[in-house]
């Protein structure tokens, strides 16, 4: 169990990590004027559109990823032995930063887009939520400790 964690734990740091790189070249991008800056910012309805939808994004993906994630690893979890039970919550795992990341990566590009500030604490708190789900070896240990009382019982 101990080899199945620790490679686990190694997929899922790499898989954040990436994420983190491919958002630090998506602000690369808007810096060096890969992104066009500004392009709507003068054009009022469609600056509004691209607000709302940022912040509509963010509202609904952040807590939904951290909420789905939670009831999936929990759920299942009587049915499930130790293989499935790492299956499952790598899935979900991925699953949740994929939405977290989508809600990112439209910000950025809604941020750079309109040069709105909204957009900017739209992104922060999806890193913030991000920083929440930093794989720890403690979180996955419990978690499938967990799954073999149910299976015990």
């Amino acid at each position: 169990m101990e080899k199945q964690i620790s490679i686990l734990l190694k997929h899922l740091k790499t898989e954040l990590i990436s994420l983190w790189i491919l958002q630090i070249l998506l602000f690369v991008a808007g810096e060096t004027n890969i992104l066009p800056n500004g392009v709507y910012a003068g054009d009022a309805q469609t600056e509004y559109a691209l607000n709302c939808t940022g912040v509509l994004l963010m509202l609904i993906v952040v807590p939904l990823a951290l909420r789905l994630f939670n009831l999936n690893t929990t759920r299942g979890i009587k049915r499930m032995n130790l293989d499935e039970a790492i299956t499952e919550y790598h899935k979900w795992s991925i699953a949740r930063i994929v939405l977290l990341a989508i809600s990112n990566f439209a910000n950025t590009v809604f941020y750079y887009f309109t040069l709105n500030t909204a957009n900017l604490l739209c992104i922060f708190i999806g890193l913030v939520a991000l920083f929440m789900c930093w794989p720890t070896y403690n979180k996955i240990k419990d978690y499938l400790e967990l799954t073999n009382k149910q299976n015990e019982q």
